[in-house]
């Protein structure tokens, strides 16, 4: 499932919302996902955020919807966190829109999303090369 080249030892989907948010988490080369919901509280957030870098060790690739607000804004503090905001490219926004569309839980979209840049951005790594948005 992983490149060689993977820095990333989790993988989250974020589904923000007023109240609360909507989580899938994928640990890397593990096959199953994990699902949780947690308040929109800093102390909410933080402690997940906390909890699930203890368990997994590394770096976390978060994907969320939107490119900005409370949810985004708290998640930036942690410099082992990457987020990529699906909104921003319009090739992501297609394929996540597509997923939805088919049946899919908004999660499990989102999830897809990051881990099909994740692995562009290995290759590009290992490759050498800048971003091509036609790589998508």
């Amino acid at each position: 499932m992983n490149t060689k080249n993977d820095n990333f030892s989790a993988y989250v989907g974020l589904d923000w919302a007023d109240k609360k948010h909507d989580i899938c988490v994928q640990v890397k080369d593990k096959e199953s996902r994990a699902f949780s919901v947690i308040s929109h509280s800093p102390e909410s957030i933080n402690d997940w955020v906390e909890a699930l870098h203890k368990k997994v060790k590394g770096n976390i690739a978060v994907a969320v919807e939107l490119n900005k607000g409370p949810i985004v804004y708290a998640l930036q503090k942690y410099s082992f966190i990457m987020m990529s905001a699906i909104q921003c490219n319009p090739k992501f926004k297609e394929i996540y829109q597509r997923m939805v569309a088919a049946g899919k839980p908004k999660k499990v979209a989102i999830i897809a999303c990051i881990r099909k840049l994740v692995v562009i951005i290995n290759s590009m790594v290992r490759d050498g090369v800048l971003w091509d948005p036609e790589m998508v």
